[in-house]
């Protein structure tokens, strides 16, 4: 069950992103929280692919950004309406699956720095509600990896 918690994270790190890793780390140096980038960059995708995702995933991704300990952001990755949705800020209604993570920490994982199952033991990154929908999230990401 742990690794399932994880695996949110590690699809988004090791296929989602690759493609873009470099320019991660050069744009994020001026963004008061680098994260805001990676989930722009899931918005743009998600446009493209949307109507397909909704239907394999049905699920709601709530992250909550936090810097200095306190949340910062709180992201929505809504891919259970419509054609799919990245918006800033708490879920509509509510969310399927929480994930919690530093700013730091969430562009460490992305950029393959941090390994995510790493970071859920040593309390970094944190999971609630249904996490058994990530596998659902990890599958779609990989199949869509080499847009």
């Amino acid at each position: 069950m742990t690794w399932i918690k994880m695996t949110l994270i590690a699809c988004i790190c090791n296929n989602f992103f690759v493609k873009f890793s470099n320019k991660i780390s050069s744009f994020c140096q001026d963004e008061e929280l680098q994260s805001a980038l990676v989930f722009g960059e899931i918005g743009r995708r998600l446009k493209d692919i949307g109507h397909e995702v909704v239907k394999k995933v049905n699920a709601v991704f709530e992250w909550h950004i936090t810097k200095g300990g306190n949340i910062a952001a709180k992201w929505t990755i809504d891919m259970k309406n419509g054609s799919g949705e990245v918006y800033q800020g708490p879920a509509k209604g509510s969310a399927d699956t929480t994930i919690i993570i530093s700013d730091e920490d969430f562009m460490e994982v992305v950029l393959g720095k941090l390994d995510p199952q790493k970071a859920f033991f040593s309390g970094r990154l944190m999971a609630r509600g249904n996490i058994m929908l990530s596998q659902k999230l990890q599958m779609i990401l990989k199949d869509y990896a080499k847009l």
